[in-house]
Protein backbone atom coordinates (compact mmCIF):
# COMPACT_ATOMS: atom_id res chain seq x y z
CA UNK A 1 0.00 0.00 0.00
CA UNK A 2 1.12 3.17 -1.43
CA UNK A 3 1.63 6.52 1.15
CA UNK A 4 -0.91 8.02 -1.01
CA UNK A 5 -3.22 5.16 0.01
CA UNK A 6 -2.71 5.22 3.44
CA UNK A 7 -3.40 9.02 4.02
CA UNK A 8 -6.48 8.14 2.42
CA UNK A 9 -7.52 5.35 4.78
CA UNK A 10 -6.33 7.51 7.58
CA UNK A 11 -8.73 10.25 6.00
CA UNK A 12 -11.62 7.94 5.78
CA UNK A 13 -11.14 6.73 9.03
CA UNK A 14 -11.32 10.47 10.89
CA UNK A 15 -14.39 10.95 8.60
CA UNK A 16 -12.57 12.97 6.22
CA UNK A 17 -14.43 12.18 2.63
CA UNK A 18 -12.84 11.76 -0.90
CA UNK A 19 -13.34 15.37 -2.78
CA UNK A 20 -15.07 15.50 -5.79
CA UNK A 21 -12.95 16.36 -8.88
CA UNK A 22 -15.29 18.58 -10.24
CA UNK A 23 -16.26 20.37 -7.88
CA UNK A 24 -13.14 20.74 -5.34
CA UNK A 25 -13.86 21.83 -1.31
CA UNK A 26 -11.44 24.63 -2.26
CA UNK A 27 -11.53 26.39 1.22
CA UNK A 28 -10.93 22.45 2.83
CA UNK A 29 -8.04 22.42 1.01
CA UNK A 30 -6.46 25.61 1.41
CA UNK A 31 -7.01 25.18 5.32
CA UNK A 32 -5.32 21.63 5.02
CA UNK A 33 -2.41 22.76 3.15
CA UNK A 34 -1.99 26.11 5.44
CA UNK A 35 -0.50 23.91 8.05
CA UNK A 36 3.06 22.99 5.58
CA UNK A 37 4.90 25.69 6.61
CA UNK A 38 4.99 24.86 10.27
CA UNK A 39 6.10 21.52 9.45
CA UNK A 40 8.60 22.72 7.11
CA UNK A 41 9.97 25.11 10.33
CA UNK A 42 9.65 22.23 13.23
CA UNK A 43 11.45 20.38 10.32
CA UNK A 44 14.21 22.94 9.74
CA UNK A 45 14.64 22.95 13.32
CA UNK A 46 15.52 19.30 13.63
CA UNK A 47 17.97 19.39 11.05
CA UNK A 48 19.39 22.14 12.86
CA UNK A 49 19.87 19.93 15.45
CA UNK A 50 21.00 17.29 13.84
CA UNK A 51 17.64 15.36 14.94
CA UNK A 52 17.41 12.40 12.89
CA UNK A 53 14.11 11.08 13.77
CA UNK A 54 12.42 14.27 14.13
CA UNK A 55 13.98 15.15 10.77
CA UNK A 56 11.98 12.08 9.30
CA UNK A 57 8.32 12.77 11.49
CA UNK A 58 9.04 16.69 10.08
CA UNK A 59 9.39 14.88 6.46
CA UNK A 60 5.90 12.61 7.45
CA UNK A 61 4.36 15.35 8.29
CA UNK A 62 4.74 17.47 5.18
CA UNK A 63 4.14 14.56 2.91
CA UNK A 64 0.82 13.85 4.86
CA UNK A 65 -0.70 17.01 4.57
CA UNK A 66 0.02 17.05 0.39
CA UNK A 67 -1.02 13.83 0.22
CA UNK A 68 -4.40 14.64 1.84
CA UNK A 69 -4.54 18.02 -0.13
CA UNK A 70 -5.06 14.96 -2.87
CA UNK A 71 -7.90 13.29 -1.29
CA UNK A 72 -9.91 16.58 -0.67
CA UNK A 73 -9.37 16.89 -5.04
CA UNK A 74 -10.61 13.68 -5.41
CA UNK A 75 -7.58 13.32 -7.25
CA UNK A 76 -4.88 10.08 -7.52
CA UNK A 77 -1.47 11.53 -6.00
CA UNK A 78 0.22 8.23 -7.15
CA UNK A 79 -0.72 8.73 -11.07
CA UNK A 80 -0.32 12.26 -10.93
CA UNK A 81 3.18 11.57 -9.59
CA UNK A 82 4.26 9.22 -11.85
CA UNK A 83 3.51 11.65 -14.95
CA UNK A 84 5.34 14.50 -13.00
CA UNK A 85 8.20 12.56 -12.44
CA UNK A 86 7.96 11.83 -16.51
CA UNK A 87 8.55 15.57 -16.92
CA UNK A 88 11.49 15.33 -15.36
CA UNK A 89 14.63 13.91 -17.13
CA UNK A 90 17.06 14.62 -14.54
CA UNK A 91 14.77 12.51 -11.79
CA UNK A 92 13.83 8.63 -12.23
CA UNK A 93 10.81 7.28 -9.44
CA UNK A 94 12.43 4.43 -9.25
CA UNK A 95 15.89 5.60 -7.67
CA UNK A 96 13.71 7.51 -5.16
CA UNK A 97 14.78 5.21 -2.60
CA UNK A 98 17.38 4.84 0.24
CA UNK A 99 20.48 5.98 -1.20
CA UNK A 100 22.45 8.25 1.06
CA UNK A 101 23.89 7.32 4.81
CA UNK A 102 21.77 7.75 7.84
CA UNK A 103 24.77 7.77 9.99
CA UNK A 104 26.61 10.51 8.34
CA UNK A 105 23.76 13.07 7.09
CA UNK A 106 25.10 15.84 5.10
CA UNK A 107 23.02 18.28 6.65
CA UNK A 108 23.88 21.33 5.10
CA UNK A 109 23.32 19.57 1.72
CA UNK A 110 19.56 18.56 3.14
CA UNK A 111 18.80 21.95 4.75
CA UNK A 112 19.45 23.69 1.21
CA UNK A 113 17.66 20.92 -0.86
CA UNK A 114 14.33 21.65 1.22
CA UNK A 115 14.59 25.44 0.76
CA UNK A 116 12.14 24.69 -1.94
CA UNK A 117 9.07 23.90 -0.08
CA UNK A 118 8.42 27.52 0.96
CA UNK A 119 7.75 29.02 -2.48
CA UNK A 120 6.29 25.13 -3.70
CA UNK A 121 3.77 26.00 -0.84
CA UNK A 122 3.28 29.40 -1.86
CA UNK A 123 2.42 28.43 -5.29
CA UNK A 124 0.23 25.96 -4.49
CA UNK A 125 -1.97 28.53 -2.25
CA UNK A 126 -1.85 30.97 -4.93
CA UNK A 127 -3.15 28.24 -7.66
CA UNK A 128 -5.59 27.13 -5.43
CA UNK A 129 -7.06 30.76 -4.47
CA UNK A 130 -7.37 31.05 -8.08
CA UNK A 131 -8.96 27.88 -8.35
CA UNK A 132 -6.17 25.89 -10.56
CA UNK A 133 -6.67 22.42 -10.54
CA UNK A 134 -3.97 21.63 -12.82
CA UNK A 135 -1.19 24.29 -11.35
CA UNK A 136 -2.09 23.31 -7.53
CA UNK A 137 -1.44 19.65 -8.54
CA UNK A 138 1.87 20.79 -9.95
CA UNK A 139 2.84 22.72 -6.65
CA UNK A 140 2.01 19.69 -5.19
CA UNK A 141 4.11 17.07 -6.54
CA UNK A 142 6.70 19.66 -6.63
CA UNK A 143 6.65 19.42 -3.04
CA UNK A 144 6.41 15.54 -2.92
CA UNK A 145 9.54 15.74 -5.31
CA UNK A 146 11.41 17.62 -2.66
CA UNK A 147 10.44 15.13 0.38
CA UNK A 148 11.02 12.20 -1.60
CA UNK A 149 14.39 13.08 -2.57
CA UNK A 150 15.37 14.36 0.92
CA UNK A 151 14.27 10.72 2.31
CA UNK A 152 16.38 9.99 -0.75
CA UNK A 153 19.33 12.17 0.76
CA UNK A 154 19.48 10.73 4.14
CA UNK A 155 19.23 7.28 3.16
CA UNK A 156 16.04 6.30 4.49
CA UNK A 157 13.00 4.16 2.97
CA UNK A 158 10.43 7.22 3.50
CA UNK A 159 7.84 5.00 2.09
CA UNK A 160 8.59 3.06 5.42
CA UNK A 161 8.79 5.56 7.17
CA UNK A 162 5.21 7.22 6.21
CA UNK A 163 3.87 4.14 6.90
CA UNK A 164 4.76 3.74 10.91
CA UNK A 165 3.74 7.40 10.96
CA UNK A 166 0.15 6.44 9.63
CA UNK A 167 -0.28 3.25 11.76
CA UNK A 168 0.26 5.58 15.10
CA UNK A 169 -2.47 8.02 13.97
CA UNK A 170 -4.32 5.19 13.40
CA UNK A 171 -3.72 4.16 17.17
CA UNK A 172 -6.06 6.86 18.56
CA UNK A 173 -8.57 4.70 18.10
CA UNK A 174 -10.62 1.94 19.97
CA UNK A 175 -10.58 -1.45 17.80
CA UNK A 176 -12.60 -2.86 20.51
CA UNK A 177 -14.91 -3.28 23.55
CA UNK A 178 -12.39 -3.50 26.04
CA UNK A 179 -9.94 -0.29 24.49
CA UNK A 180 -13.03 2.03 24.21
CA UNK A 181 -13.95 0.71 27.88
CA UNK A 182 -10.15 1.70 29.11
CA UNK A 183 -10.44 4.76 27.18
CA UNK A 184 -13.40 5.97 28.91
CA UNK A 185 -12.14 5.31 32.21
CA UNK A 186 -8.95 7.08 31.31
CA UNK A 187 -11.02 10.52 30.54
CA UNK A 188 -13.08 10.48 33.16
CA UNK A 189 -10.37 9.84 35.91
CA UNK A 190 -9.44 13.09 33.78
CA UNK A 191 -12.33 14.95 34.57
CA UNK A 192 -12.72 15.33 30.77
CA UNK A 193 -16.17 14.73 28.74
CA UNK A 194 -16.34 13.02 25.81
CA UNK A 195 -18.73 11.96 22.53
CA UNK A 196 -18.29 7.95 21.55
CA UNK A 197 -18.30 7.91 17.61
CA UNK A 198 -17.84 5.33 15.11
CA UNK A 199 -17.74 1.88 15.24
CA UNK A 200 -14.93 -0.78 15.94
CA UNK A 201 -12.26 -0.77 14.84
CA UNK A 202 -12.19 2.90 14.41
CA UNK A 203 -14.50 4.40 17.16
CA UNK A 204 -13.35 7.31 18.39
CA UNK A 205 -13.90 10.24 21.35
CA UNK A 206 -14.15 13.77 20.58
CA UNK A 207 -14.29 17.06 22.96
CA UNK A 208 -17.94 17.96 23.05
CA UNK A 209 -17.03 21.54 23.82
CA UNK A 210 -13.28 23.67 24.40
CA UNK A 211 -12.22 22.40 28.17
CA UNK A 212 -9.59 21.55 30.19
CA UNK A 213 -8.48 18.59 31.59
CA UNK A 214 -7.23 18.36 35.30
CA UNK A 215 -3.79 18.51 34.00
CA UNK A 216 -4.47 22.21 32.51
CA UNK A 217 -4.16 20.36 28.98
CA UNK A 218 -6.39 22.65 26.25
CA UNK A 219 -8.77 19.82 24.96
CA UNK A 220 -10.85 22.23 22.37
CA UNK A 221 -14.18 21.62 20.68
CA UNK A 222 -14.38 18.49 18.35
CA UNK A 223 -10.38 17.38 19.44
CA UNK A 224 -9.85 13.47 19.15
CA UNK A 225 -9.11 11.86 22.56
CA UNK A 226 -6.37 9.43 21.76
CA UNK A 227 -7.12 5.72 23.12
CA UNK A 228 -5.37 4.06 25.84
CA UNK A 229 -3.44 1.65 23.00
CA UNK A 230 -2.18 4.37 21.61
CA UNK A 231 1.34 4.31 20.37
CA UNK A 232 4.25 6.91 19.61
CA UNK A 233 5.57 6.24 16.12
CA UNK A 234 8.85 4.41 16.31
CA UNK A 235 11.09 4.56 13.57
CA UNK A 236 13.62 1.91 12.47
CA UNK A 237 17.41 2.91 13.75
CA UNK A 238 20.51 2.77 12.51
CA UNK A 239 23.79 2.10 14.47
CA UNK A 240 24.77 -0.42 16.61
CA UNK A 241 23.53 1.29 19.58
CA UNK A 242 20.53 2.77 18.83
CA UNK A 243 18.16 0.21 20.02
CA UNK A 244 19.54 1.19 23.49
CA UNK A 245 17.64 3.78 25.26
CA UNK A 246 20.17 3.85 28.59
CA UNK A 247 22.80 6.44 27.80
CA UNK A 248 25.46 4.80 30.02
CA UNK A 249 25.01 1.56 28.57
CA UNK A 250 25.52 3.09 25.18
CA UNK A 251 28.78 5.08 25.48
CA UNK A 252 30.09 1.10 26.81
CA UNK A 253 29.23 -0.44 23.56
CA UNK A 254 32.05 -0.97 21.78
CA UNK A 255 30.27 -0.18 18.09
CA UNK A 256 30.72 -3.65 16.31
CA UNK A 257 33.89 -3.77 13.88
CA UNK A 258 33.06 -2.75 10.64
CA UNK A 259 34.84 -5.91 8.99
CA UNK A 260 31.55 -7.99 10.25
CA UNK A 261 28.98 -6.67 8.59
CA UNK A 262 31.82 -5.79 5.43
CA UNK A 263 32.39 -9.60 5.55
CA UNK A 264 28.87 -10.74 5.21
CA UNK A 265 28.23 -8.34 2.61
CA UNK A 266 30.75 -9.40 0.47
CA UNK A 267 30.33 -13.10 0.77
CA UNK A 268 26.03 -12.71 1.25
CA UNK A 269 25.05 -9.56 0.35
CA UNK A 270 23.42 -7.48 2.27
CA UNK A 271 19.62 -7.42 3.46
CA UNK A 272 18.36 -4.06 4.22
CA UNK A 273 14.73 -5.95 5.18
CA UNK A 274 12.33 -4.57 7.38
CA UNK A 275 13.08 -5.63 11.05
CA UNK A 276 11.01 -8.18 12.36
CA UNK A 277 11.16 -6.41 16.27
CA UNK A 278 8.53 -8.57 18.00
CA UNK A 279 10.59 -11.62 16.68
CA UNK A 280 13.72 -9.90 18.53
CA UNK A 281 11.75 -9.21 21.32
CA UNK A 282 10.71 -12.48 21.98
CA UNK A 283 14.45 -13.96 21.85
CA UNK A 284 15.71 -11.05 24.11
CA UNK A 285 12.92 -12.18 26.38
CA UNK A 286 13.78 -15.59 26.42
CA UNK A 287 17.46 -15.12 26.97
CA UNK A 288 17.69 -12.16 29.61
CA UNK A 289 14.83 -14.29 31.87
CA UNK A 290 16.42 -17.92 31.35
CA UNK A 291 19.60 -16.21 32.67
CA UNK A 292 18.41 -13.39 35.00
CA UNK A 293 20.99 -14.35 37.51
CA UNK A 294 23.88 -13.32 35.59
CA UNK A 295 22.65 -10.32 35.41
CA UNK A 296 25.45 -7.36 35.66
CA UNK A 297 28.44 -9.72 33.64
CA UNK A 298 30.06 -8.82 31.08
CA UNK A 299 29.05 -10.08 27.43
CA UNK A 300 31.38 -11.33 24.80
CA UNK A 301 30.25 -11.43 21.36
CA UNK A 302 32.01 -13.21 18.81
CA UNK A 303 30.97 -13.37 15.11
CA UNK A 304 32.06 -15.14 12.00
CA UNK A 305 30.98 -16.26 8.40
CA UNK A 306 29.92 -19.52 8.31
CA UNK A 307 32.23 -22.97 7.30
CA UNK A 308 29.92 -24.21 4.96
CA UNK A 309 30.61 -24.35 1.52
CA UNK A 310 29.71 -22.08 -1.41
CA UNK A 311 25.96 -21.79 -2.16
CA UNK A 312 24.95 -24.26 0.95
CA UNK A 313 21.86 -23.75 2.38
CA UNK A 314 23.50 -22.47 5.61
CA UNK A 315 23.26 -18.75 7.43
CA UNK A 316 24.71 -15.99 6.32
CA UNK A 317 26.32 -15.51 9.60
CA UNK A 318 26.43 -16.57 13.21
CA UNK A 319 27.37 -15.01 16.53
CA UNK A 320 28.20 -16.66 19.34
CA UNK A 321 27.02 -14.43 23.03
CA UNK A 322 28.81 -15.25 26.08
CA UNK A 323 27.90 -14.31 29.15
CA UNK A 324 31.39 -13.93 31.36
CA UNK A 325 32.31 -12.73 34.89
CA UNK A 326 36.12 -11.97 35.79
CA UNK A 327 37.25 -14.31 32.15
CA UNK A 328 34.78 -17.42 33.19
CA UNK A 329 32.32 -17.93 30.91
CA UNK A 330 29.04 -18.61 33.08
CA UNK A 331 26.68 -19.01 29.72
CA UNK A 332 27.07 -19.01 25.73
CA UNK A 333 24.30 -19.67 23.25
CA UNK A 334 24.20 -18.40 19.39
CA UNK A 335 21.96 -16.87 16.56
CA UNK A 336 22.55 -17.48 13.08
CA UNK A 337 21.17 -14.78 10.74
CA UNK A 338 20.01 -15.27 6.59
CA UNK A 339 19.55 -18.41 6.79
CA UNK A 340 16.89 -20.83 4.27
CA UNK A 341 13.29 -19.19 4.80
CA UNK A 342 12.45 -21.88 7.22
CA UNK A 343 15.21 -21.42 9.47
CA UNK A 344 15.01 -17.25 9.47
CA UNK A 345 12.66 -16.95 12.34
CA UNK A 346 13.47 -19.38 14.86
CA UNK A 347 12.86 -18.92 18.52
CA UNK A 348 15.59 -20.57 21.26
CA UNK A 349 15.01 -24.51 21.75
CA UNK A 350 12.96 -25.72 25.15
CA UNK A 351 15.62 -26.62 26.81
CA UNK A 352 17.36 -23.16 25.69
CA UNK A 353 18.42 -22.08 30.06
CA UNK A 354 19.66 -26.06 30.55
CA UNK A 355 21.86 -25.82 26.96
CA UNK A 356 23.00 -22.22 27.54
CA UNK A 357 24.33 -22.99 30.78
CA UNK A 358 25.43 -26.73 30.08
CA UNK A 359 29.10 -27.31 31.06
CA UNK A 360 31.24 -30.09 30.60
CA UNK A 361 29.90 -33.54 32.22
CA UNK A 362 33.49 -33.88 33.72
CA UNK A 363 33.72 -31.48 35.21
CA UNK A 364 35.66 -29.20 33.09
CA UNK A 365 33.50 -25.79 33.20
CA UNK A 366 33.24 -25.46 29.25
CA UNK A 367 30.18 -24.11 28.08
CA UNK A 368 28.88 -24.73 24.18
CA UNK A 369 27.22 -21.73 22.82
CA UNK A 370 26.05 -24.28 20.16
CA UNK A 371 23.85 -26.23 22.83
CA UNK A 372 21.15 -23.28 22.45
CA UNK A 373 20.24 -21.41 19.47
CA UNK A 374 18.01 -19.44 17.45
CA UNK A 375 17.70 -17.43 14.35
CA UNK A 376 16.88 -13.88 12.96
CA UNK A 377 16.32 -12.81 9.49
CA UNK A 378 19.58 -10.87 8.72
CA UNK A 379 22.38 -9.16 10.27
CA UNK A 380 20.36 -5.74 11.63
CA UNK A 381 17.64 -8.08 13.53
CA UNK A 382 21.23 -9.89 15.31
CA UNK A 383 22.53 -6.64 16.42
CA UNK A 384 18.88 -5.23 17.20
CA UNK A 385 18.68 -8.08 20.05
CA UNK A 386 22.47 -7.78 20.62
CA UNK A 387 21.43 -4.30 21.94
CA UNK A 388 18.55 -4.90 23.91
CA UNK A 389 20.31 -8.11 25.10
CA UNK A 390 22.74 -6.23 27.11
CA UNK A 391 19.85 -3.65 28.10
CA UNK A 392 17.97 -5.81 29.79
CA UNK A 393 21.14 -7.90 31.62
CA UNK A 394 22.41 -4.79 32.39
CA UNK A 395 25.34 -5.78 30.98
CA UNK A 396 28.69 -4.05 32.39
CA UNK A 397 31.04 -4.36 29.49
CA UNK A 398 30.91 -5.42 25.91
CA UNK A 399 33.67 -6.82 24.02
CA UNK A 400 33.63 -8.09 20.05
CA UNK A 401 35.78 -9.83 17.46
CA UNK A 402 35.22 -11.84 14.38
CA UNK A 403 36.94 -14.43 12.23
CA UNK A 404 37.05 -18.55 13.28
CA UNK A 405 35.15 -19.97 16.01
CA UNK A 406 34.86 -18.39 19.59
CA UNK A 407 34.83 -21.76 21.08
CA UNK A 408 36.34 -24.80 19.72
CA UNK A 409 35.02 -28.28 21.06
CA UNK A 410 38.83 -30.71 21.50
CA UNK A 411 38.30 -34.65 21.82
CA UNK A 412 39.48 -34.94 25.07
CA UNK A 413 36.49 -33.28 26.47
CA UNK A 414 34.13 -36.58 25.40
CA UNK A 415 33.88 -38.87 27.97
CA UNK A 416 35.37 -42.22 26.49
CA UNK A 417 34.91 -44.37 29.38
CA UNK A 418 33.59 -47.42 28.99
CA UNK A 419 29.94 -47.35 29.42
CA UNK A 420 28.22 -49.93 31.65
CA UNK A 421 24.50 -49.44 30.68
CA UNK A 422 22.87 -51.62 27.75
CA UNK A 423 23.97 -50.09 23.93
CA UNK A 424 21.12 -47.66 22.99
CA UNK A 425 20.84 -48.97 19.07
CA UNK A 426 19.43 -52.66 20.64
CA UNK A 427 15.66 -52.97 20.21
CA UNK A 428 13.81 -55.67 21.79
CA UNK A 429 10.83 -57.97 19.55
CA UNK A 430 8.12 -55.62 19.68
CA UNK A 431 10.24 -52.66 18.72
CA UNK A 432 11.62 -54.70 15.64
CA UNK A 433 8.53 -55.27 14.30
CA UNK A 434 7.78 -51.68 15.00
CA UNK A 435 10.36 -50.78 12.82
CA UNK A 436 10.01 -53.22 10.44
CA UNK A 437 6.65 -51.27 9.25
CA UNK A 438 8.37 -47.96 8.56
CA UNK A 439 7.94 -46.63 5.32
CA UNK A 440 10.66 -45.38 3.27
CA UNK A 441 9.46 -42.10 3.34
CA UNK A 442 9.28 -42.20 7.19
CA UNK A 443 12.62 -43.39 7.76
CA UNK A 444 13.51 -40.30 5.29
CA UNK A 445 11.70 -38.01 7.35
CA UNK A 446 13.51 -39.64 10.59
CA UNK A 447 16.91 -39.07 8.94
CA UNK A 448 15.88 -35.33 8.06
CA UNK A 449 14.57 -34.48 11.63
CA UNK A 450 17.73 -35.80 12.58
CA UNK A 451 20.11 -33.60 10.12
CA UNK A 452 18.17 -30.49 10.98
CA UNK A 453 19.30 -30.59 14.60
CA UNK A 454 22.61 -30.91 13.57
CA UNK A 455 25.61 -28.35 13.09
CA UNK A 456 29.53 -28.07 11.96
CA UNK A 457 29.92 -28.53 15.88
CA UNK A 458 29.70 -31.19 18.08
CA UNK A 459 26.99 -32.06 19.35
CA UNK A 460 26.01 -35.18 21.93
CA UNK A 461 23.72 -37.59 20.36
CA UNK A 462 21.52 -37.98 23.01
CA UNK A 463 20.78 -34.11 22.26
CA UNK A 464 20.22 -35.02 18.31
CA UNK A 465 17.83 -37.75 18.96
CA UNK A 466 16.07 -36.08 22.20
CA UNK A 467 15.36 -32.91 19.91
CA UNK A 468 14.14 -35.27 16.97
CA UNK A 469 11.31 -37.37 19.28
CA UNK A 470 9.92 -33.90 19.63
CA UNK A 471 9.75 -32.75 16.42
CA UNK A 472 8.91 -36.12 14.11
CA UNK A 473 5.30 -35.51 14.93
CA UNK A 474 2.65 -37.74 15.60
CA UNK A 475 3.33 -39.98 12.84
CA UNK A 476 7.19 -40.96 13.98
CA UNK A 477 5.63 -40.75 17.89
CA UNK A 478 5.37 -44.75 18.43
CA UNK A 479 8.92 -45.04 16.73
CA UNK A 480 11.24 -46.65 19.30
CA UNK A 481 14.44 -44.43 20.41
CA UNK A 482 16.70 -46.94 19.40
CA UNK A 483 16.02 -46.58 15.91
CA UNK A 484 16.70 -43.25 15.85
CA UNK A 485 19.95 -43.83 17.23
CA UNK A 486 20.74 -46.37 14.61
CA UNK A 487 20.14 -44.09 11.94
CA UNK A 488 22.47 -41.67 13.39
CA UNK A 489 24.87 -44.67 13.01
CA UNK A 490 23.43 -45.10 9.32
CA UNK A 491 24.10 -41.27 8.56
CA UNK A 492 27.56 -41.22 9.97
CA UNK A 493 28.02 -44.59 7.66
CA UNK A 494 26.71 -42.57 5.17
CA UNK A 495 29.12 -40.02 4.72
CA UNK A 496 26.48 -36.77 6.12
CA UNK A 497 27.67 -36.53 9.60
CA UNK A 498 31.17 -37.03 11.02
CA UNK A 499 31.24 -38.79 14.59
CA UNK A 500 33.52 -39.52 17.94
CA UNK A 501 32.90 -41.56 20.71
CA UNK A 502 30.90 -44.74 21.01
CA UNK A 503 27.56 -44.28 18.73
CA UNK A 504 25.72 -47.10 20.40
CA UNK A 505 25.47 -45.19 23.52
CA UNK A 506 24.16 -41.32 22.92
CA UNK A 507 25.52 -40.02 26.26
CA UNK A 508 28.87 -41.23 24.73
CA UNK A 509 28.98 -39.86 21.57
CA UNK A 510 28.73 -36.49 19.22
CA UNK A 511 27.98 -35.85 15.87
CA UNK A 512 28.66 -33.10 13.49
CA UNK A 513 27.95 -31.92 9.77
CA UNK A 514 30.27 -33.58 7.10
CA UNK A 515 32.54 -31.05 5.39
Amino acid sequence: MSSFQLVKTMNRAFDNLEGDPESPNWERIEWWISSVPDRYDETIRAIDATNLDQTRIGLCAIKELVLSAFHFMGADADSKMKEHYSTLPWADPATVTAGGDPLDVQWNGLRRMLATVPANHAAAMASSRRREPSNLISALCANLTVVDHAFRFIGIDGEEDMGVVINSVMTCFCTDEAQLEATKAKYNALGVDFNVEGVFPTVSLKSPRDQKDKDDRDLPQGKFLKSVGFQKPVLRQYGPTAAIENVALRQAVVAAPPSIANAVSAVHGSSCAQLDTEHVDALVATASKELSEFRGADLRLHGMLPPYKPQSAGPAGVMEFWVERNGEALAAFYLAFGGPDEQRRLLFDSDFATAARAVAEAGAGVVDPYAADGSVDNFDELWLFACRFAEAMAIARITISFGGFGWRRTESELDTSPPEDLPDTELDEKERLAVAALSEAQVAQIDSVLLADCATSWRKVARIVGTALTKGGEELADVPVGFFAQRVKALVESGKLESQGNLDHMRSSEVRLAD
